[in-house]
């Protein structure tokens, strides 16, 4: 729809791949069940999860468990991985005003100049990791935008300062927004300006694998590649999902399946340079085929 830009994810190969095992499954109609085929829309920004359940997806279409895959350039190409518990970090965003008063530039002294009060805010904030997190929790921090005034010789009225904050448990999450407000609001009054922080609603939440259905996942992924080529104890990452949403309500796991040897040279997810891997196409369906084959012999025949 946009000339010249990409999202840059995979998501339309993560279609084929559900589209590839939809014909596989009706090719052969051999289990004794339902199959529900999710395909979300707006995953990004969008929480399309979150709004497919406000439209009642699992009242419509009720489901034991619930699985998805996500392509992903840091495991070589026919490699797949899980793992029990958080496998993604949640995410929420924020953004922090800083009111000052304007002027003009050559008169700094009958001004409350925000963008140094910015600086110091942004800087301040980096402690939050470093000096208030329990090493041992992951979790990130990042400034993306700054942004104020329009003119070079005007001291402006307002700054802001724009983010996102990453982390594997609620209470970690919860310790940085709490001493974000403290550290925002009580540098800006020590310079005689005032600091306003809001959070954006609407993030999204930890993508938390629950331990049967990730077990069982990670065992169809050695099935299909092979014991050496399947991870059921991957490293988490920090980018969010909105997955998550889904496990909050029905038990389920996610995954990844290797999209490359190099994700520096054959492009990071989101990067200019991204490229899916064509080759997931097939494995990808050929996954889903057996995942959803066994657990009707394996979770719902012997349950």
């Amino acid at each position: 729809k946009h000339k010249g830009c990409m999202h840059g994810c995979g998501h339309d190969g993560h279609t084929a791949m559900l589209l590839g095992a939809a014909e596989l499954l009706s090719a052969n109609r051999d289990f004794d069940g339902t199959i529900h085929l999710i395909f979300q829309p707006g995953e990004e920004g969008g929480a399309g999860a979150r709004v497919m359940m406000n439209e009642g997806l699992f009242k419509l279409f009720p489901c034991q468990a619930v699985f998805a895959l996500h392509n992903w350039p840091h495991l070589p190409q026919g490699q797949m991985g899980t793992k029990i518990g958080p496998i993604m970090a949640s995410g929420v965003t924020f953004e922090i005003t800083v009111f000052g008063k304007g002027g003009h530039a050559a008169l700094p002294q009958s001004t409350i100049d925000p963008v140094p009060v910015a600086c110091f805010i942004v800087s301040h904030l980096q402690t939050l990791i470093s000096r208030r997190m329990n090493p041992l929790d992951a979790a990130v921090l990042t400034i993306g935008k700054i942004e104020a005034g329009s003119s070079p010789n005007i001291i402006p009225s307002e700054a802001k300062i724009m983010g996102t904050c990453r982390t594997l448990t609620n209470e970690a999450q919860s310790l940085i927004l709490d001493n974000m407000q403290r550290i925002a609001i009580s540098i800006a009054e020590a310079h005689g300006a005032h600091a306003e922080v809001i959070i954006k609603q609407g993030g999204y939440p930890n993508t938390n694998n629950h331990p049967k259905e990730a077990r069982f996942m990670a065992k169809m992924m050695r099935e299909i590649v092979g014991e050496n080529n399947a991870h059921d104890n991957v490293l988490p990452a920090m980018t969010a999902e909105d997955f998550g949403f889904m496990l909050q309500e029905v038990p389920g796991a996610y995954g990844w399946i290797g999209n490359g040897n190099d994700a520096l040279s054959q492009g990071d997810l989101h990067s200019t340079s991204y490229d899916f891997n064509d080759k997931n196409l097939e494995l990808g369906a050929l996954f889903w085929e057996k995942l959803a084959r066994q657990w009707f012999i394996t979770e719902v025949t012997h349950s």
